[in-house]
């Protein structure tokens, strides 16, 4: 947490309330891991309305330190600091409302507490709100905004928006695609202890972007970042052990840090651990915690799971069959291009189950399905066109 700046007083007043705690002595008892008397001292002062205590208790609440977790009482405290204008609660705010933290979560209301933090010159302002410009969430996208946001960041010696700009030289997004700098930037990040700069170099090692690939070397950062608990590292480092890229192969391995990704909430560790399931690949197979894992990535919009769960649906594994959930799932991943799912879609079309039987729709389905490699959509397709030609 930032140490929390407090005014000078004259020394009359200083000698009128010398028995009453201050912000520092809060904050020395919170930096020494003493969060009863944090939380007593900060209560006493936010009593009197001081912002700094206000964002100190909103701290201890946000992350259950000397009391409950309990975000809703994080979200009141940070409120009243940032309604003083202090951009450590306007960002800590903004935080809870793109999360959703005890609070609704609303993109438009989270982007606008991050700009006001932002608009002080907090770096962590700087990042969310450049955030919301790359993504378009809460606000227009405009990467170029984007890219000044993490610039000004940078400029400060944040490592996370270091890591941001390097990820937008690397796809050319709001600036020109720079490889070199990209690798600089994120090397930068990485060496500061970014989980994010960690995880995106490891990315350029394993594809080998803007420097020679190299799977341990994209595994080792990949290490560094889980054990910050950055979930997509974890994932990740489950896909190594999946495909044996800079370890040797175990799928056993695969799947504990799948499940590590997926326990975090990680939309890609919960549909490679519902495949783990599905398939038996390091655990025993069980339909019913495909089903459980699958389900929850779906409702992350993962088109992956999406189009596994639809086939599920489809045929009645880990769940009754139910073609009126298989469908809108199948629907979903296969217009978002996953391939089982285009190929789940063809099945539909050429069996007449569920939709109008239509042979041209069926094709042209497992036709996407096979030009992304899909086995069976090569084979249904195969089988639909030597079924017309037999008919002729």
């Amino acid at each position: 947490m930032r140490s929390i700046h407090i005014l000078l007083v004259s020394s009359l007043a200083a000698s009128l309330v010398s028995c009453a705690p201050t912000n520092e002595e809060a904050q020395n008892a919170f930096d020494k891991h003493d969060y009863v008397t944090a939380l007593k001292d900060w209560q006493a002062l936010a009593k009197r309305g001081d912002a700094g205590a206000q964002f100190g208790l909103g701290v201890l609440y946000a992350n259950g330190f000397g009391v409950a977790q309990d975000y809703a009482q994080a979200a009141v405290w940070y409120r009243l600091a940032a309604d003083q204008g202090l951009p450590d609660a306007e960002n800590n705010l903004a935080v809870l409302y793109q999360r959703g933290q005890g609070v609704t979560q609303d993109y438009a209301v989270a982007f606008a507490w991050a700009h006001k933090a932002a608009d002080q010159g907090h770096a962590g302002g700087q990042v969310n709100t450049g955030n919301a410009y790359r993504d378009g969430i809460g606000v227009p996208q405009n990467q170029a905004l984007a890219f000044v946001l993490y610039q000004k960041a940078a400029d400060q010696g944040l490592a996370d928006a270091q890591a941001a700009l390097g990820l937008m030289y690397a796809h050319g997004l709001g600036v020109p695609k720079d490889d070199s700098k990209a690798v600089a930037l994120l090397r930068k990040a990485s060496d500061q202890g970014s989980a994010t700069g960690q995880y995106d170099l490891a990315i350029l090692y394993a594809t080998g972007q803007g420097v020679t690939r190299d799977d341990k070397q994209a595994l080792a950062l990949l290490r560094k970042a889980a054990d910050q608990d950055f979930a997509p590292a974890e994932c990740n480092i489950g896909v190594a052990y999946a495909h044996g890229l800079g370890v040797s192969a175990d799928d056993a391995q695969a799947a504990a840090w799948f499940r590590k990704a997926a326990e975090q909430g990680d939309a890609r560790g919960q549909d490679n651990l519902g495949k783990a399931y599905l398939f038996g690949k390091g655990v025993t197979k069980d339909y019913g915690q495909a089903f459980v894992w699958l389900r929850k990535a779906a409702d992350q919009n993962d088109a992956s799971a999406q189009g596994s769960l639809g086939m599920m649906y489809w045929i009645g594994q880990g769940t009754p069959q139910d073609l009126t959930q298989a469908l809108p799932l199948l629907r979903k991943a296969a217009g978002r291009g996953d391939a089982t799912g285009q190929n789940g879609l063809g099945v539909a079309y050429a069996t007449g189950r569920g939709v109008p039987q239509n042979f041209t729709e069926a094709a042209t389905w497992f036709r996407k399905a096979a030009d992304q490699g899909s086995t069976d959509g090569r084979r249904n397709l195969a089988l639909l066109l030597a079924q017309q030609t037999n008919q002729k």
